[in-house]
């Protein structure tokens, strides 16, 4: 099937700003967290998905500094290795939340008993806090607990012993997909126990780019949007599967006209791109602008639809790297010219909600082409 002219413009666009904002920018964040088990239809029933409380992962290998996620750690506790006290499970559960994916990491490891259980750490270097005790996880131990089930005068001690190294699983392993956009890992069920807790060190975009298939007005006035917090604040959630998220940028084409540039059928292309920028803080929207407004005059290859690096899934087709490939595509006549860059911060009063700043970026970009 043939893919239309702006259809090109528009994903050669895509790439190339992706590319401008995370590497020019560095409008992109380092994280290690945990990722939570997430219900997701279209998935179908034969996948679980993990997500990280952060849209979208960087999956350009190009940019400097930015980690491509490409592991799970954690623990996974066997319930069959323990024994029950009472009619109740006495041991409920391992996990290991906010996990670096390295053995010199000094966040915990958490063991969790049942609400009605009265335990003691009897020997063991952890530190028992309620009904969990926590353990450093690049200590490895054997140590005992002392488990009673409530008004109960009999008790069970519990051996457990920890390597002091998580376990980790590499992207292709088990069947792990990495969702890129929706910045998550998935897995065939039943590859992980449904009690497993895992983690994983990232980089996430500062802005989503998306393309725009409605108007301005509706973005801008209808439209909501879930807000993935870019500052240190508690995670309440995660953002849903396939949604918009902000701070994000949405991408329209506008117009386009030819003028004719010489006999032959050679002409020159102006095609008007439309930039709706939503920020978190009016700061984020004035980056973007500024940015911007130093690409004028330069110079983006025309990709093929073929070249757009993620499968169905969201994970890599066979590796991505926006700087290497460009350069295979910089032939003169195959590039696109930015000409001209109008950038504009929009009123208060026109907010979606509170939480979110509005801005507006024109971009005009060139092409000398032979039509026919």
């Amino acid at each position: 099937m043939n893919v239309s002219y702006s259809t090109l413009t528009l994903l050669s666009f895509h790439e190339w700003l992706d590319h401008y904002l995370l590497q020019n920018g560095q409008m992109y964040t380092n994280s290690v967290s945990r990722l939570y088990q997430q219900s997701d239809t279209r998935l179908g029933a034969g996948y679980t998905a993990y997500s990280s409380p952060f849209r979208s992962f960087v999956w350009d290998s190009g940019v400097s500094g930015a980690q491509i996620f490409n592991s799970v750690s954690g623990y996974f506790f066997d319930a069959s290795a323990y024994t029950t006290s009472g009619t109740g499970n006495v041991y409920t559960g391992v996990f290991f939340p906010q996990v670096q994916a390295i053995a010199s990491s000094t966040l915990p490891l958490e063991i969790d008993f049942d609400t009605g259980s009265y335990i003691s750490l009897i020997s063991g270097v952890g530190v028992q806090s309620g009904n969990s005790i926590f353990f450093t996880d690049s200590v490895s131990q054997t140590g005992v607990v002392r488990v009673s089930g409530s008004g109960s005068n009999t008790y069970t001690d519990i051996s457990y012993t920890i390597s002091g190294t998580p376990i980790v699983i590499t992207r292709g392993q088990y069947g792990m997909v990495t969702d890129f956009e929706n910045g998550r890992a998935i897995f065939p069920v039943g590859t992980l126990p449904s009690n497993a807790i895992i983690s994983g060190s990232y980089s996430f975009k500062d802005f989503n780019l998306y393309f725009a298939n409605q108007g301005a007005e509706s973005l801008v006035f209808s439209n909501k949007y879930y807000l993935n917090s870019r500052f240190a604040r508690p995670i309440t959630g995660i953002p849903p599967p396939y949604n918009f998220v902000t701070p994000c940028i949405f991408i329209s084409l506008v117009n386009t006209k030819n003028e004719q540039r010489a006999l032959g059928g050679l002409y020159d292309t102006k095609q008007e791109l439309r930039l709706n920028v939503f920020g978190e803080t009016l700061g984020q929207v004035e980056n973007v602008h500024s940015l911007l407004a130093q690409a004028q005059d330069l110079t983006f290859p025309q990709l093929s639809r073929e070249l757009w690096p993620l499968n169905p899934m969201g994970d890599y087709k066979s590796g991505y790297n926006y700087t290497a490939l460009s350069a295979q595509y910089m032939p003169a006549g195959n590039n696109y010219a930015i000409t001209k860059v109008r950038s504009q911060k929009i009123s208060d009063s026109t907010k979606v909600d509170e939480s979110v700043f509005l801005g507006e970026v024109s971009i005009v970009i060139d092409q000398a082409r032979t039509i026919r």
